[in-house]
């Protein structure tokens, strides 16, 4: 991370071993308490997994970063938003869905546990990759990546980023459990 300085930013400071474990670490989302939400790639060959954690922030350190297993499942997630208030964690996963990778929501329910992810379906998801969402500070907008085909692509872009879209994040109240 960097800090604020009268002139800019400081270097980067190292946020130590216990954050920085398994192989490859990607996509940090920071929540208003300061927890950690992050992807982490563990293993190597047939036995790599990428999984999310979150590691909270307790008297200015960072908890042991634990893996959300309602997240997990037999294909990676990666790529977590969370909202500055922790309602809700919007993600990407590889799992069964509209493509080869979707974005997927979850609620923090009335016990702190969070809900099982609901895929956004295909008004937001495309048969390509739809990866790395940000939801607007003012909540309004959902930006994320996707290689999708569109008015700028002719043809899907095979491997890589893709094009940034966005959509009104209003799905996400429509989407909230009663």
């Amino acid at each position: 991370y960097c800090e604020r300085e009268e002139e800019g930013w400081s270097k980067p400071i190292h946020l130590g071993e216990q954050i920085n474990f398994g192989n490859r670490h990607s996509v940090g989302s920071v929540a208003k308490s300061g927890n950690l939400y992050y992807t982490v790639r563990t293993g190597t060959g047939s036995d790599k997994r990428t999984n999310i954690y979150v590691a909270k922030l307790e008297n200015n350190t960072f908890s042991e970063p634990t893996k959300m297993e309602e997240l997990s499942g037999n294909q990676p997630s990666h790529s977590p938003f969370v909202a500055p208030d922790e309602s809700y964690l919007i993600f990407s996963s590889f799992r069964a869905g509209q493509g080869l990778s979707d974005l997927f929501i979850c609620f923090k329910d009335s016990t702190g546990r969070w809900t099982l992810p609901k895929n956004l379906g295909p008004k937001i998801n495309s048969p390509a990759k739809d990866e790395y969402p940000f939801i607007t500070p003012d909540g309004k907008y959902l930006f994320f990546n996707s290689n999708r085909i569109s008015a700028i692509n002719e043809r899907k872009i095979q491997d890589g980023p893709g094009n940034m879209f966005w959509v009104s994040a209003e799905f996400i109240n429509d989407m909230k459990p009663q």
